[in-house]
């Protein structure tokens, strides 16, 4: 009997798999209309900027740059998801076709974490009884452990409480925890650890930073961060430095900080940049990093939007109106921008809250009456002059890049089978002037996909309009019966990193990262 060659044939069926993988790669593509068209002007404007994106199905995507005035696309097999990771881990020079077959973890750049204990020389009491609990305290640990006979209580009560932070660098595995400034006063603070039958629950300190947040921003060497305040809170925070070289390792932190009720330890050093006053009117909203040595805080004076811009030592170097009066009536729950070396870019919409019903709490709706956008670069601030609805935005050498998604011609389509793009108008205007340098549009087929699927329900043949017929058509069923519709995800610059996170008070998520976030 011939001995088999197992090393030979391996390697024989990883180069059929190699070969088919390859085929599949040239023969699935689209081939279908995908290409910038010129409406106005000279394209030489178009090629001040570089962006890029994807778009496609759920079988297949097209990576597409605009770049040094060309426009390059590329084709992919896989979902907007499993192409994202295969463009992140191709810029990361990594093997491509592995990341078909995994999913790349994409995580938060977290915020600092919050906790609340008794300030020094504060008035504590102490209890170990149910019934010898403040009756505010007793009612709340009955309704969250309620039927619970066997258990362990510890409590205190409190007339000041000190609001810490804590920055955790998890790649070198080292932290920092520190006072933010803030102390509250003026009523009883509370803290109770319950333990019963399978488990136990923790209430009090988290209840002092539930409408508190904290923005950090990263340099080479340290990290900056502050509290982030609403209108309830008064008093002071700190804007402080935490040096990379100074921060603790989290095999050394201090054990009995999880035993204890609550704590006050501090570790690790925390150099105070800078104080500043809060109160309902003038609230920290956010910090973010402006190129590589400079921290832009969004804050309010009188309920007004102002944007204010630091040196890396606290000093104030500009300072705008950010033109948004009363601001606590939007809810800024998205924030994006673009961060280069010498530059950063952002913008918001401005949603405001509508409540249809002032005794139904579920009854509302949200207006959004705009967008802001704004430049950040060397020591000055700038608004930037642009419609009201972007999806993108960008400022190079004096000139604007605005994009906007264009949508099928059919309103119906875009009604009953999902809001999506068929392609995007372009513009370029001259910053100062405002003046129309360009105008042209990413054109692509599209449509086609939702074509189809109105023709598959003869839209021509009904005697009056779908949204008026007693018996309307079952969408759903035709949904089913086509594939998923090409569509665009999001577009990013070729040049720089996108984020976004939330300015929303009281809510704070930290940052996602987005140079592979292409949806």
């Amino acid at each position: 009997m011939k001995k088999r060659n197992r090393v030979l044939e391996i390697l024989v069926c990883t180069a059929l798999v190699a070969v088919v993988f390859l085929g599949y790669m040239c023969t699935a593509q689209d081939n279908g209309k995908f290409e910038i068209r010129d409406l106005e002007g000279d394209r030489a404007h178009l090629a001040d900027f570089s962006f890029e994106g994807i778009a496609g199905d759920g079988s297949g995507q097209v990576y597409y740059l605009w770049q040094d005035g060309e426009l390059k696309t590329e084709y992919y097999p896989g979902s907007m998801a499993q192409v994202d990771d295969v463009l992140y881990q191709k810029k990361l020079g990594k093997n491509v076709f592995s990341q078909y077959f995994k999913v790349l973890d994409n995580t938060l750049y977290s915020a600092p974490d919050l906790e609340a204990a008794p300030s020094a020389g504060a008035k504590v009491q102490t209890f170990d009884k149910l019934e010898d609990l403040p009756k505010e305290l007793k009612e709340e640990i009955m309704q969250d452990v309620p039927n619970r006979d066997a258990y362990e209580l510890k409590a205190a009560v409190a007339d000041s409480v000190d609001i810490f932070a804590e920055v955790n660098d998890y790649e070198h595995q080292k932290s920092t925890r520190f006072f933010t400034g803030m102390r509250l006063t003026g009523k009883e603070h509370y803290f109770a650890e319950v333990e019963y039958n399978g488990g136990s629950t923790r209430i009090g300190s988290g209840s002092y930073v539930q409408n508190l947040g904290a923005s950090s921003v990263e340099t080479e060497d340290a990290y900056y961060t502050i509290l982030n305040t609403d209108e309830t809170y008064e008093g002071e925070v700190y804007l402080q430095r935490i040096p990379k070289d100074g921060m603790l390792s989290m095999r050394e932190n201090p054990r009995e900080r999880w035993e204890n009720l609550y704590s006050d330890l501090t570790y690790g050093e925390a150099e105070i940049i800078k104080t500043f006053p809060v109160n309902a009117e003038n609230r920290i909203i956010s910090m973010e990093k402006a190129g590589e040595d400079r921290l832009l805080l969004a804050v309010t004076e009188k309920d007004n939007l102002m944007l204010e811009l630091y040196d890396l030592d606290g000093n104030l170097l500009h300072r705008l109106d950010a033109g948004v009066p009363h601001v606590s009536a939007y809810e800024l729950d998205m924030v994006e921008m673009i961060q280069r070396e010498e530059q950063l870019l952002l913008w918001f919409g401005l949603s405001r809250r509508v409540q249809e019903d002032e005794t139904d709490e579920t009854a509302f709706h949200y207006e959004v009456d705009g967008t802001k956008y704004y430049a950040v670069e060397g020591d000055i601030i700038r608004e930037l002059q642009a419609e009201k609805h972007l999806d993108y935005i960008d400022a190079r050498n004096g000139k604007i890049l605005q994009m906007k998604g264009v949508a099928p011609e059919d309103h119906l389509a875009v009604k009953f089978f999902g809001y999506m793009y068929v392609g995007y108008e372009i513009s370029v205007t001259d910053e100062k002037m405002g003046e129309l340098l360009y105008r042209g549009q990413l054109v692509t087929d599209f449509a086609e996909d939702y074509n189809s699927r109105l023709a598959a329900v003869n839209i021509g043949q009904q005697e009056k309009p779908i949204t008026e017929r007693e018996n309307p058509v079952d969408w759903d069923k035709y949904n089913e019966l086509h594939r998923e519709d090409r569509n665009f995800g999001r577009m990013l610059p070729g040049e720089g990193t996108f984020y976004y996170t939330t300015w929303a008070e009281g809510y704070r998520w930290g940052y996602t990262v987005g140079d592979y976030y292409y949806h």
